[in-house]
Parts: structure tokens; C-alpha cells; sequence
């Protein structure tokens, strides 16, 4: 229900960019053909325009997914696992996409944030949400892969999830 929700509304902000870049990009061309001396400073400031569009793009996109951090979650069902080990031998890191540090195991991606503690080089994830917290509230810490989530309660304990298995508080 969350990610289909962040995926509608990243479909509508692609379709929006792809429009608005192809008019720009169309007007330039006409813009450029129109003029009989084509100078250095016209391509450039083209690009520079597009260039702009597209970080405007990806601010849009990034501040979409923020927006889903705020929201408190509600747990409303525990039928979706997630399917990490409970420890597992860290291997060498890489970057993720979005800056944090990752740790490739059995084709399996694991944010260094799922992980609890570390021994040598045996990682222990966060404990997996066995039963619900009393009030059930919950903030969003950090979504992977639109299908995992590192959550917290109440008082401040984190637990890996499924996102299906979350709901939102907030109506969106």
C-alpha cells in the first residue's frame, strides 16, 4: 500500500518531467534552427536549462520519498517476512544509490542500517517484528528497496518489516 502509493506518484512526476523536458527541448531546437549563427553560449545555456530541469527532477523525486518518513505506521498484519538471516559474514561494503553503506550476502542486498551489532566479521541484523507494540505506532527509519523497512517505536526500539505489512496513520 506505501510503495504502490510512492510509485503512483513517481509515475505521475516521470510523466510530468518527460513532458515539460520534451516542450523545453523542442522549443530549443526551434529556437536554434531559427537563428542562422548557432554560438557556443546558445548550446550551452540549452544545457544548462536541462540540466537544471533535471536536478529539479530528482530534488521532486527525493522530497516524495521524505515525505514518507514523516507519517507514523501502524502494523496490521505480520503475514510478509523478510527474508535477511539473523547474522550473516560482511563481506567488502559498497554505496548504495542514496549514500548509505551496503553489504552484499546470498544476492541479497543489506543496508548497513539493519544491522544491530557486529563481531569480528559476523553482522547481527535488527531483531524482525515478531508482535505488535501496544499503541502501535511506529516511525518509518529507513525503506529499502520499496519493500523493507527499518522501523521504530515508541520507545525508541528498531525492527526490520515488510512494508506490506505497514499502514499509514496519516492519510496521504
Amino acid at each position: 500500500m506505501i510503495t504502490e502509493r510512492l510509485k503512483q506518484e513517481n509515475k505521475k512526476l516521470v510523466f510530468k518531467f518527460v513532458v515539460f523536458l520534451s516542450i523545453i527541448a523542442a522549443v530549443l531546437t526551434v529556437i536554434l534552427l531559427l537563428l542562422k549563427e548557432i554560438t557556443n553560449e546558445m548550446i550551452a545555456l540549452s544545457a544548462l536549462i536541462i540540466l537544471c530541469i533535471v536536478i529539479i527532477f530528482t530534488l521532486r523525486i527525493s522530497r516524495n520519498l521524505k515525505k514518507f518518513y514523516d507519517y507514523t505506521y501502524k502494523v496490521i498484519s505480520l503475514d510478509h517476512k523478510v527474508p535477511y538471516p539473523r547474522s550473516f559474514t560482511r563481506g567488502m561494503p559498497f554505496i548504495l544509490i542514496d549514500g548509505k553503506k551496503a553489504y552484499a550476502y546470498k544476492k541479497r542486498i543489506v543496508p548497513s542500517c539493519f544491522i544491530e551489532f557486529q563481531e569480528g566479521k559476523v553482522s547481527y541484523l535488527v531483531k524482525e517484528l515478531q508482535e505488535p507494540h501496544m499503541n502501535n505506532e511506529y516511525k518509518l527509519l529507513y525503506l529499502h528497496e520499496n519493500k523493507f523497512a527499518l522501523i521504530s517505536d515508541i520507545n525508541n526500539h528498531r525492527y526490520l518489516t515488510n512494508v506490506n505489512n505497514l499502514e499509514a496513520y496519516d492519510q496521504f
